[in-house]
Formats: C-alpha cells, sequence, structure tokens
C-alpha cells in the first residue's frame, strides 16, 4: 500500500493539465450543489413566513417567486402560485385564482414527485368549480385528487370524500349520498377518528342531502348531532351554524316557536365579531320568521342590516332586496317597494354584467367537458368492445386451430390403427402358414416313422420265425436289413428337403464357389446352419461325434478358411 500512496503524491506534486481541469470541475461542483441547497432552504423558509397568519404575505411570496425561478426550484414556484391561488380564493377573487392554479398545475402535471401539491391543485381547482356552479368538473376533479390521496396514504382522504358527496348533492343525486353516507358511518364516525371535523362535514352533507329530499325530520336530528359536536369540542362558529340551519329547518317546516326558541339560543350565544355569512344567514332567517309572524315591518329592518354588511354576497343580497320589495308590496308602500325592485334589478344587472361572460364560458367549458368525458365513456366502451371481440375471434381460431389438428391426429390414429390391423392380419396369416407347414412336417416324420415301425416288426416277425424254426442261417439275411434300417435316412432326408426349402441358395452358392465339398459336406454345412450341436448331429447322423469334428474340420480346409474364424460364422455371412 505505501508505494501506491508515494505514487498518487508524486502525481499531486506534479499535476497535468487534465487532472487540475478535473479537480477544478469537481469542486465547482461541490460548490453549486451547496449553494442550490442553500438557496432551496431560504426559499423554502420564505414560503414559511408567507403562511403565518390569516393572510399571505405578498412581499416574502414574490421574492420567493423570483429567488425559486433564478434558481430553477420547481417545488418553490409551484408552491408560490399555490398560495397566491389560495389567497385570491379568500378574497373571492377566483378569476385570478383560477389563472395561478392553471400555472402551477402546468408545471406540476409531468412531474411526479409533488404528489401531495398536485392533490391540493386539484382539490381547490375543484372548489372553484364549485362555486362557479360547474359540479360536474368538480366532482371529476375532486374524484382525481381522492384517488392521488388514497394511492398515497393520505391524511384527507375522507374530506375529499365528502366533498364527492357534496357535489352529489350539488347534482341532485341525494339518494345516492343518503345510500353511501349510512353505509360509510363507521368509517366516519369512528372513536378512533382524530379529526372531529371529519365528522361535523359528514353529518352536515347528510343533513344537506334529506333537506334537498325534503325529509326535514331525518335534517333536524341530523343538526341536532352537530351541535352536540360543536359543543363537545368549544367551537362557537360552528355551533352557531349549526343553531342557525335547524332554526331554518323549523321555519320550512313551519314551527314557528321552535325556531324562535332556537333563534333565541343563538342570540344568547352570540359573541362577535361574526362571519359575514353567519350574520347573513342569521338576518336572513330572522326577516323571515318575522315575515312568517306578520311582523313586516321588523323582518324589513333585518334585510336593511344584511343590506349593511360590507363585503357581503352579491346573491343574499339579491335575496335581501326581493324580500323587502314583497314586504312593502304587502304593506302598500309602494314608493318603497318600487325603490327596493330598482336596486334588486341594477344588483343582477351588476352580477350579469360582471360575470355573464365568465359564466358563459364556465358553462361552455363545462359542457365540452362533459362532452369530452362522454366521447372519452364511448371510446372506452368501443375500446372494451373491440377488445372483446378480438378475444372472441382469437378464442375462435384457437378452437379451428384446435379442431384442425385433432382431425390430423384421428386421421394419423385411424391410419395407425388400419396399419396395426393390417399387420395383425398378416402376422395371422404368416402364423396360420407356419402352423401349416409344421403340421405337413408332423405329418411327413408320422409317415417315415410309420414306414420305419413296419419293417422293425417285419424284421421282428422274421426273427421270431428264425427262432422257432431254429433255422440260423437266415441271420445274415436280417443282419443286412438291419444294417439297411440304420442306414437308411427317411428322417435326415425329410430334415435336409426342408432346410432346401427354407434356405434354397445355400446349397447352390456352396457348390458354385467351392466344388471339392461332398453332397455328406453340403449336409454337414445345412445342419450348422440349424444352430444343432455336435451331439444332436451325431445322433442324426449315427456317427460318432469325434468324426463330426473332424468332418467339419475338412469342410474348412475345403474351403481354405483360417482357423480363426467359426465355421457357423461363415455360413451366416452366406
Amino acid at each position: 500500500m505505501r508505494p501506491y500512496f508515494s505514487k498518487l503524491c508524486d502525481k499531486l506534486k506534479t499535476p497535468k493539465p487534465i487532472q487540475l481541469l478535473k479537480i477544478i470541475l469537481i469542486i465547482k461542483f461541490c460548490f453549486c450543489f451547496g449553494q442550490q441547497n442553500k438557496f432551496h432552504t431560504q426559499i423554502d423558509s420564505l414560503l414559511k413566513l408567507s403562511r403565518k397568519g390569516a393572510n399571505y404575505n405578498i412581499k416574502a411570496l414574490s421574492k420567493a417567486d423570483s429567488l425559486s425561478k433564478k434558481h430553477n426550484y420547481e417545488r418553490g414556484t409551484i408552491t408560490v402560485y399555490y398560495n397566491y391561488s389560495d389567497h385570491f380564493m379568500r378574497l373571492n377573487k377566483y378569476d385570478s385564482a383560477g389563472y395561478y392554479l392553471d400555472k402551477a398545475y402546468s408545471i406540476i402535471q409531468k412531474k411526479r414527485n409533488y404528489k401531495k401539491l398536485k392533490k391540493n391543485i386539484l382539490t381547490n381547482r375543484a372548489t372553484i368549480n364549485a362555486k362557479n356552479g360547474l359540479y360536474t368538473k368538480a366532482l371529476f376533479l375532486y374524484r382525481k385528487a381522492y384517488k392521488i390521496a388514497i394511492n398515497n396514504k393520505m391524511e384527507d382522504t375522507l374530506l375529499l370524500k365528502l366533498n364527492i358527496f357534496n357535489m352529489f348533492n350539488e347534482l341532485g343525486k341525494e339518494k345516492k349520498t343518503i345510500e353511501r353516507l349510512t353505509k360509510l358511518k363507521n368509517r366516519f364516525t369512528n372513536d378512533t377518528l382524530k379529526n372531529w371535523l371529519i365528522v361535523f362535514n359528514y353529518f352536515e352533507t347528510l343533513a344537506n342531502a334529506y333537506e334537498r329530499k325534503k325529509d326535514l325530520k331525518n335534517a333536524l336530528k341530523i343538526w341536532k348531532k352537530n351541535t352536540s359536536v360543536a359543543n363537545d369540542h368549544r367551537n362557537k362558529r360552528l355551533k352557531a351554524y349549526s343553531l342557525l340551519k335547524t332554526s331554518n329547518l323549523f321555519l320550512l317546516s313551519d314551527s314557528l316557536q321552535k325556531a324562535e326558541v332556537i333563534i333565541n339560543k343563538f342570540s344568547e350565544t352570540i359573541i362577535s365579531p361574526l362571519d359575514n355569512e353567519i350574520l347573513s344567514l342569521f338576518y336572513e332567517i330572522k326577516g323571515q320568521l318575522n315575515f312568517k309572524l306578520n311582523k313586516l315591518h321588523i323582518s324589513n329592518k333585518y334585510y336593511d342590516s344584511i343590506i349593511t354588511i360590507p363585503k357581503v354576497n352579491m346573491k343574499v343580497l339579491m335575496k335581501a332586496y326581493k324580500y323587502k320589495s314583497e314586504n312593502y308590496h304587502l304593506l302598500k308602500m309602494h314608493k318603497e317597494a318600487n325603490i327596493a325592485i330598482k336596486s334588486y334589478i341594477e344588483i343582477t344587472d351588476s352580477i350579469r354584467n360582471i360575470t355573464d361572460k365568465n359564466i358563459l364560458n364556465y358553462y361552455n367549458s363545462d359542457l365540452r367537458f362533459i362532452r369530452e368525458r362522454k366521447e372519452k365513456n364511448t371510446l372506452r366502451l368501443w375500446n372494451q368492445k373491440q377488445k372483446f371481440r378480438i378475444i372472441i375471434l382469437s378464442l375462435i381460431l384457437l378452437c379451428i386451430c384446435l379442431g384442425f389438428i385433432t382431425t390430423l391426429i384421428l386421421k394419423k390414429y385411424n391410419k395407425s390403427k388400419i396399419t396395426v390391423k393390417i399387420l395383425k392380419a398378416n402376422e395371422k396369416k404368416n402364423y396360420e402358414d407356419q402352423l401349416k407347414k409344421r403340421e405337413e412336417e408332423l405329418i411327413a416324420t408320422a409317415a417315415s416313422i410309420q414306414d420305419q415301425n413296419k419293417k422293425i416288426k417285419y424284421v421282428k416277425s422274421k426273427l421270431n420265425v428264425i427262432i422257432n424254426k431254429k433255422d440260423y442261417h437266415q441271420l445274415t439275411d436280417i443282419k443286412k436289413e438291419l444294417n439297411d434300417l440304420l442306414n437308411s435316412s427317411n428322417g435326415i432326408n425329410l430334415i435336409y428337403d426342408k432346410l432346401e426349402s427354407r434356405y434354397p441358395n445355400l446349397a447352390i452358392v456352396l457348390k458354385d464357389n467351392y466344388p471339392q465339398l461332398t453332397a455328406n459336406d453340403i449336409k454337414h454345412c445345412l445342419l450348422l446352419k440349424l444352430n444343432l450341436s455336435i451331439k444332436d448331429c451325431s445322433q442324426l447322423l449315427s456317427v460318432s461325434s469325434h468324426a463330426i469334428k473332424m468332418a467339419r474340420k475338412r469342410i474348412k480346409k475345403k474351403m481354405k478358411l483360417p482357423e480363426e474364424t467359426r465355421l457357423k460364422e461363415f455360413l451366416d455371412t452366406i
């Protein structure tokens, strides 16, 4: 190891220009990376500072925006745009909020790392669409955000689910929301659930669904539960909101005394400052209650108080002027009624002038969105049908191929069956032929044995005559006859005949190739071909075994075969 380090030190002492360049580049990269991290932390801290409090610090946001653009920090730019959109949403400036959200979404759409930001952008975009009355588009975006939240196991999945159900309510699908939410009750109102706001929102959506369905009893029950939830967690705003909602439901069900009692409760527990939304709702309910109690002057006072609220919603103002004009008509104060109607018309005209184009654009976009969704669904269905057709066609082709293969296999099998039958028939024939031949052989051998037996009997009878007559001169004749019998080769000749019929060319080949061989030698060769042993041959020929050995040696010499080769092996080759 030491010589290696010494070499390295020598190289560093006398560096080449390429090595120097490499070192400089590495140092520069490390420095740039460190600087980049430093700027990223600075931008993140600026973003945290901008979010403090109820409102956003726009100076900090603009500084973070410039820094993130300068140092190509994508997360920073996206969060800046998102914060801008959130700021404008709080000021009810939905057009500018939508502009910044679109900008953020155009950057984030291609990225996979910023899933939480993507989910937040989609939810804000959905809320803007819901505020502008584009409920189908909002529902689609909420569903997208919900999918991201579920896949990445985020915390606010239940809130997103409730937003989806709110969209169902707006689209007139109250039955669907009631059915689904009653099934999911344990999931939303679980004891282990930490966020109590989810429980409140759950009951609110369910109550709204019942209210839209005009099932006021169930709606009242649920709003009572919500008031208890707000009391438990000491949230005065939500308590006030739930009380107002219950009183409104009593008004709708024409139980005015109960509505009055709840409004009195609300006025007792009211603590300023209240939201403009809650104040406007309170004055509206008071006005309606007094209108039903025929206290028209008092109801008009409440509508006047709605008009005096700063930054009140234009739609609420419209309602106030409308109710005022109705009250003045009943009171037969026509001048005041005309003034109220004029102001109502002015507000409606102003709303139309301000938002007519935007509303048209939004509704057109919503219609386009619906059409696109329909087209996508039809395309998806068409693709599914195509897939189904392709599967069916492939299955049919497979069946045809299998049928073709099976027919080929069956044909081959049938052919093999036929060949097997033919072979069996041939074997039967051969076997029958062999049996017939053997029967013929047996008959021939039996006939030869009978002839020999007759001759033996004849010799025996002669012997008996000679013994009885004691004529011993005739014994020489008997001896000759016996020798003839022994030398008679009827059985052997039969064997030779059979051998010649079995191997017809053998005797001819031996005679042609080896003319020096005698008829007796050829007989010996034929017996060898039958695989008969020396003992069997000696018995057949009635000769000693030594004589057969000598005869075979003579045949080998006549054929001029070497001593190594066996006569049997040589005869098998012929």
